[in-house]
């Protein structure tokens, strides 16, 4: 299943029947609500059942507009929500249901134009927040009618609390956190739950409105884990089962991980397993919990996850070593949404190799394919920690760093800018690279500093675009002389930026010089060049520079008309086009109307 599947639900609306004789009639006619979930239905979910009647309960009995889930990472969170949506999917087929990520400002960005996608809202023209806003709007409007939108992974401080400031350390963090409350839809007719690890995001977001997802019961930890394991379980593992899920603290997650080892390596028995997680705890594995402090938790609950994880990865060095080392460069992407061209090794492996080291981290659930078509895959929040710690132990993580930002960057100078759908999958992981100050000598650093201020742009997120760009422009100032084509093309780039963001005189300041550069350098046919003058113009035009923008349109216009008649232009092209609507304005703007008229 791709990305982005999902169960359509459908409501009955009655309408009369158009025969008069049968005006008292009615029939059924189903009609499709529009629905967006990512992932399919969990076969392997148990129980629950509690948690789940108190989320309807709350939500539709009680008439809840926003609702919070929340509990340690790792205790199924996500996957409560995900059997709940489902679940009002069949039994409120007048409701559509909708799901968006807050992993990151990217994952919530790109979950927004999925569902914009699904209910047909088109981005209004220039703007800055992408599909956010739009898709905002039109949930805070009744033509949206009933919905239930879950907000998933609400778990960075910066999500919730906008006021919150970075600390000042020189610390560094792996993804730019997402900033939902501007975008949260307010209807009557919808509903939000939001899940979360913070007891202060949960009120912060829904109030008193919280739920508190505790740990598994004996009972469903076991029975969870039973269904997992192949062919395993016999009378005479009963009481290491019990012990195990003791010791993994009723932990979904980490029973799903336990049970993918032991199902990987049949030679191992379950209480050959539990001796090992012990013995991992007392060779001092249990430190990797200083990274999962949760106020609301115990740490121990931290601790046995890593502890399962670190079984599972020293396992897979030995028996699988590429696997290894795949999983040591995914510990620095996102981890959601990691495209298979981000698959990469320390050495080149040839494809069978590395289908077979995704195989095997996939056999431990540390990938999880997105759907049996989908490209894509996710590892769990956690599983990323450990494996990020695992990382810094075991080599020199920045050398990870700058392998998989030229990785990145080959990839994206491979790509066309009509070719979205590639180049948006990478934008989640090359801001959280970038993020990382090893990056900040790398050459290829300047390079996706552009193709990310490029991207931003074809999105609409212009304040973005202009950041990355200052990045890029900043190096290139201080490194390569004016002439050098690079350098003026991001110059033209920025100065087409600050136009969309209304800063007309900073565009033309930026562009004056590239035209002046370009004057000097480069043949008066250039596209180049035509295209600078013509941005330049059109910063004339909204700065309330008619004549000077027609005087410069003019020029550009008969020098296009020469290239038309050389086959250098075409004449239906969209650059001559665009050319002849401003100069026709302009014209129009400085009194020159009949002229206007005639071009």
């Amino acid at each position: 299943m791709s990305l982005g599947s999902q169960t359509d639900a459908t409501e009955l609306i009655r309408l009369p029947q158009s025969n008069v004789a049968l005006e008292n009639d009615c029939r059924l006619v189903p009609v499709k609500r529009p629905s967006y979930l990512p992932f399919p239905r969990n076969s392997d979910f148990i129980g629950r059942e509690a948690i789940l009647a108190e989320l309807d309960r709350k939500i539709f009995d009680g008439d809840c507009a926003k609702l919070a889930l929340y509990g340690l990472g790792g205790i199924g969170k996500t996957q409560v929500a995900l059997s709940f949506a489902f679940t009002v999917q069949r039994n409120r087929p007048d409701l559509s249901v909708f799901w968006a990520s807050a992993i990151s400002a990217e994952s919530f960005e790109r979950s927004f134009y999925e569902i914009a996608v699904r209910c047909s809202v088109k981005k209004p023209e220039q703007q800055a927040n992408g599909f956010k806003s739009a898709v905002q709007q039109y949930l805070s409007s009744d033509v949206a009618g009933k919905w239930l939108l879950i907000v998933d992974n609400v778990d960075d401080e910066l999500s919730f609390n906008p006021k919150y400031e970075l600390p000042q350390d020189g610390s560094s963090t792996q993804h730019r956190s997402a900033d939902i409350k501007p975008f949260l839809p307010n209807s009557e007719l919808g509903h939000i739950l939001f899940t979360t690890r913070h007891r202060r995001a949960a009120t912060s977001l829904a109030r008193n409105h919280c739920v508190e997802l505790r740990d598994m019961s004996d009972t469903e930890a076991t029975l969870l884990f039973k269904k997992l394991v192949i062919d395993r379980v016999s009378t005479n593992d009963e009481n290491s089962i019990c012990e195990l899920v003791k010791e993994l603290c009723h932990l979904p997650l980490a029973i799903i991980q336990a049970s993918a080892y032991l199902n990987e390596n049949p030679q191992v028995t379950v209480s050959d397993y539990l001796k090992l997680l012990r013995r991992a705890e007392h060779e001092g594995v249990n430190l990797l919990s200083h990274d999962f402090v949760d106020d609301t938790r115990y740490a121990e609950s931290d601790n046995a996850v890593a502890a399962t994880w670190m079984v599972s990865i020293s396992q897979i060095e030995q028996v699988e070593p590429l696997a290894a080392d795949l999983l040591m460069h995914l510990s620095v992407l996102e981890p959601t949404s990691i495209p298979s061209s981000l698959f990469m090794t320390s050495e080149p492996v040839d494809d069978e190799r590395r289908t077979r080291a995704v195989g095997a981290l996939c056999s431990y659930a540390f990938l999880r394919r997105r759907g049996s078509e989908s490209d894509e895959y996710d590892m769990h929040r956690l599983v990323h920690k450990v494996a990020r710690l695992w990382t810094r132990r075991q080599t020199n993580v920045n050398e990870v760093i700058e392998r998989a930002v030229r990785h990145i960057c080959q990839i994206f100078s491979r790509q066309r800018w009509g070719n979205r759908p590639i180049w948006r999958v990478l934008l989640t992981h090359t801001t959280g690279l970038l993020q990382d100050r090893v990056t900040d000598d790398m050459k290829e650093r300047r390079f996706l500093c552009y193709y990310l201020g490029r991207c931003m742009y074809q999105e609409g997120r212009f304040a973005e675009c202009q950041t990355w760009l200052l990045q890029a422009d900043e190096w290139y100032r201080a490194h390569l002389i004016e002439e050098d084509p690079h350098r003026l093309e991001v110059e033209h780039a920025l100065g087409v930026t600050y136009l969309q963001l209304g800063r007309a005189n900073d565009s033309m300041r930026i562009l004056e010089h590239v035209v002046d550069v370009d004057s000097r350098t480069r043949e008066e046919g250039d596209v180049s060049r035509i295209a600078s003058r013509h941005v330049l113009a059109n910063a004339y035009l909204q700065d309330e520079r008619f004549p000077e923008a027609a005087k410069l349109l003019e020029h550009v216009h008969e020098v296009a008309k020469k290239m038309i008649e050389n086959n250098k232009l075409a004449k239906d092209s969209d650059v001559y086009s665009d050319l002849q609507r401003s100069l026709a304005a302009s014209l129009q703007l400085s009194g020159r109307t009949n002229e206007a008229i005639s071009v």
